[in-house]
């Protein structure tokens, strides 16, 4: 019974995945993390809502050089990064390029009070930020 529950969520998985890339085709999504492990699983949480192109930055300067070469249709931030800030380089992109939908994930969520964003303390809820992104492309 258990291998039978096992492939009806994996098959339901694939179709979601397939109904999202149908719905959000060639996302593009901006990843501000210092923390290379992190990085990596925001991408694999982002490709499985439908994304398809990455870019990761885990500096203030690169994330602003990244969003230059290639507008993304979502940025993930990180508060404290190697050089510079995950808001830093968030508020530069936003008067440069306007508004672009931000995820911030972090372990200091205290240094972001007043931003209307949302917020995700690590460690955090995969299904929560899944849904989180969700709703914010949705707009």
């Amino acid at each position: 019974m258990k291998s039978v529950d096992l492939c009806r969520r994996a098959i339901g998985r694939s179709v979601q995945h397939w109904l999202r890339l149908v719905r959000f085709p060639l996302m593009h999504a901006l990843i501000i993390e210092d923390d290379a492990f992190i990085g990596f699983l925001l991408q694999s949480l982002l490709a499985e809502v439908g994304f398809s192109t990455f870019d990761c930055a885990s500096t203030q300067t690169q994330a602003v050089v990244a969003c230059r070469a290639h507008r993304p249709n979502l940025i993930t931030a990180d508060v404290r990064l190697a050089q510079g800030t995950g808001f830093g380089a968030v508020d530069e992109i936003v008067r440069e390029f306007g508004l672009i939908p931000t995820v911030y994930v972090t372990g200091n969520a205290d240094e972001l009070s007043g931003r209307t964003d949302p917020v995700f303390r690590k460690p955090f809820s995969e299904t929560g930020f899944s849904d989180t992104v969700m709703r914010l492309l949705a707009h």
